[in-house]
């Protein structure tokens, strides 16, 4: 009988704690989904949560969803001052954002048809990222045809130069979101890729065995058009044609390596690589590098600048030769 009534209480203790952990679980849970909509926060700071998360969701792709789930877990941990709640959500964000980059979506995005760049450069395929911020934002996803156009092309040039290293910059995000890849105005399906120029140094006299001019990559127009307050091609350009005046001091000793990036120009308009549909660059460009090729266009006075860089596009999957 003392056995039976043990037995029967030891049952309901366990199920007291095992539903208190459940519904324990279950709140934390729900916390951790409804991120910054779970309470805890002001008003101004619900907006100014969502104001970070739809930034983050722009400029990453996965950072919006990240940092959302990291002000859950703050809240499902239960901080509660100021400085408990930013620590908490920014090693959350650290720890979730650096584990979805390495790991995970680069497993998950070939469901969706984009495939990652190398981000450093290798022996059998010496192009790489003009900066690790380009991996770090997961801006460095293509279509697997944009991938194997780029590694022809790192290869020949490696090939013709030795030493050479081919850099590119934006390329797309690794899902579609129906969204171009600000502040470009197209980078939407995968198919979009900005290959940096090659440059003298000035200062030594030798041409910099890896492309791009600075980590950024973009905005060195002085190395190639010395009048940086007075556009090349376009009297009354566009909101995104940007001439950067205040930063061509920093590139005065750079000069153009015409006969790199006129090899690249090529190589990328060669109609044996049926694969590349268009290439945009400034005008004068193409006829200082001697290309007159259909395939090298101009990308209109509302567009971007594109004597800092190359653009490249592949054709649509359903248009492959």
């Amino acid at each position: 009988m003392l056995l039976w009534i043990y037995w029967v209480e030891q049952r309901r203790w366990f199920s007291f704690v095992l539903g208190s952990t459940s519904k324990a679980s279950s709140i934390s849970i729900l916390k951790v989904i409804f991120g910054p909509l779970a309470g805890g926060l002001s008003i101004a700071g619900i907006l100014i949560s969502l104001c970070a998360v739809a930034l983050l969701t722009l400029a990453t792709a996965i950072g919006g969803l990240v940092l959302w789930l990291a002000i859950g877990i703050a809240n499902a941990f239960g901080a509660q001052s100021h400085w408990c709640r930013t620590i908490a959500i920014t090693l959350s964000f650290a720890v979730l954002y650096g584990v979805a980059t390495v790991w995970i979506v680069p497993i998950v995005a070939p469901a969706f048809g984009r495939v990652p760049l190398n981000c450093l450069a290798r022996d059998d395929a010496p192009y790489a990222a003009n900066s690790p911020l380009y991996c770090a934002l997961n801006r460095h996803y293509v279509r697997p045809e944009m991938r194997t156009v780029l590694e022809g092309l790192a290869g020949h040039m490696a090939q013709q130069f030795p030493g050479t290293v081919t850099t590119y910059l934006d390329a797309d995000f690794p899902f579609p979101l129906g969204l171009p890849l600000l502040p470009h105005l197209s980078h939407d399906d995968g198919g979009k890729l900005d290959v940096s120029l090659f440059y003298i140094d000035g200062r030594s006299g030798k041409a910099r065995a890896t492309a791009g001019a600075w980590p950024i990559g973009y905005w060195a127009l002085s190395p190639v058009w010395p009048e940086p307050r007075r556009d090349p091609t376009c009297s009354d350009g566009g909101m995104l044609r940007w001439h950067m005046a205040f930063l061509q001091g920093r590139f005065d000793y750079l000069t153009l390596d015409a006969q790199r990036t006129s090899e690249m120009l090529d190589y990328l308009s060669d109609e044996n690589l049926r694969a590349v549909d268009r290439i945009f660059i400034e005008p004068y460009l193409a006829k200082r590098l001697g290309s007159a090729n259909m395939k090298v266009r101009f990308a209109g006075c509302h567009a971007a600048r594109h004597d800092d860089h190359i653009h490249i596009e592949v054709r649509k999957p359903g248009n492959m030769p």
